[in-house]
């Protein structure tokens, strides 16, 4: 069985060795053994502080309960922006008079210090793709906003990968970034991480028309990596947008949704539990929490029982649940998924 829950100092060196075997541009943690033990620092703080909206930074770990291997990670920014701002283009239509045969798009540099929420960081042992676990690492994050919302902002962001090649070639950077700041974007990238004061310098000072760039260059904009397409579609399925914003170095499109619309958290029920029975052969649908900053996510089948709830002895084990507990749970997919809008 498979379990979400906080990072722990023990996790270092399996977490290492998780994110040693992605490949680049996903930069909440970057392969560096001492930023990792920063995230993972900062990770234990923000559980123990439990702060309204600050920038603080929660991380999780999928954890096989059997194996006790770390397979998986995913994070949530409660706040983006603080000491340093974050920064990206936002492609705007520039309206002319009727007489013009078309309007024209620009793309314009803009940088926050004080941004939204931010679901970020997944990532998934590739041995383990094959059993639906993607959604357990996204969605496990909207149950922990529902369960302590006043820690997190009324928007809750995204932002996808962009197009960059095996070999960690940033094809928009390369061809339109750097005649702006002449390094190369792996170089970009670092900055970005390890020196986010300086990415505003990085920008062009004036918006750019997009019928000026080549082609090649207007079609990478928000378009997603291939090995993110399907974290994509599950949060287009919970209710995220695209919003005309992309990233600086790779040009992913970032996505946003009202909390208290995306279908998660919406859907999503707290309920006393009544009954603790033997675990069956039948679908567990639901993703099952404990509602406790002690945080514990698994898939589970959820029953109801007069006006409690039921749920499986593997369920209640792993998520340390007893009778007379509360539970938060959602069922883990849409009926219907809902009509994309780029």
């Amino acid at each position: 069985m498979e379990m979400i829950r906080p990072v722990r100092e023990e996790d270092y060196q399996s977490l290492l060795n998780l994110i040693g075997e992605r490949g680049k541009g996903i930069t909440n943690l970057p392969r560096d053994p001492v930023f990792l033990k920063k995230k993972i620092q900062d990770s234990l703080q923000a559980f123990a502080e439990r702060k309204n909206p600050s920038f603080s930074y929660f991380l999780f770990v999928l954890e096989n309960t059997e194996s006790r291997q770390v397979i998986g990670t995913c994070g949530i920014q409660s706040k983006t922006g603080g000491t340093h701002p974050v920064c990206f283009y936002r492609i705007e239509e520039e309206r002319k008079p009727m007489r013009h045969p078309s309007n024209i798009f620009c793309l314009y540099p803009v940088c926050y210090r004080e941004g939204p929420s931010e679901v970020c960081g997944l990532y998934l042992k590739k041995a383990a793709r094959e059993k639906g676990l993607g959604r357990l690492l996204s969605l496990s994050r909207f149950l922990f906003i529902a369960s302590f919302p006043e820690m997190f902002t009324d928007t809750i962001a995204a932002e996808m990968r962009g197009l960059i090649s095996q070999e960690g070639k940033y094809f928009f950077w390369e061809n339109f970034g750097r005649l702006f700041y002449d390094i190369p974007g792996d170089e970009a990238n670092k900055i970005r991480v390890y020196r986010p004061e300086k990415v505003p310098e990085m920008l062009p000072a004036h918006p750019i028309y997009l019928c000026l760039m080549p082609p090649k260059v207007q079609n990478l904009l928000h378009e997603t990596h291939v090995n993110t397409k399907p974290a994509l579609e599950m949060l287009y399925e919970e209710g995220f947008q695209y919003i005309n914003e992309i990233d600086v170095i790779d040009a992913g499109p970032k996505i946003c949704a009202q909390k208290n619309r995306i279908r998660t958290i919406q859907n999503s029920r707290k309920s006393i539990v009544k009954e603790i029975y033997q675990d069956t052969e039948q679908k567990k649908d639901h993703i099952i929490s404990n509602a406790l900053i002690d945080f514990r996510c698994c898939f589970g089948l959820v029953k109801m029982v007069g006006d409690g709830v039921g749920i499986d002895e593997n369920t209640a084990k792993y998520l340390n649940i007893s009778i007379g507990d509360a539970i938060a749970f959602a069922e883990s997919k849409p009926a219907k998924s809902p009509q994309k809008k780029l």
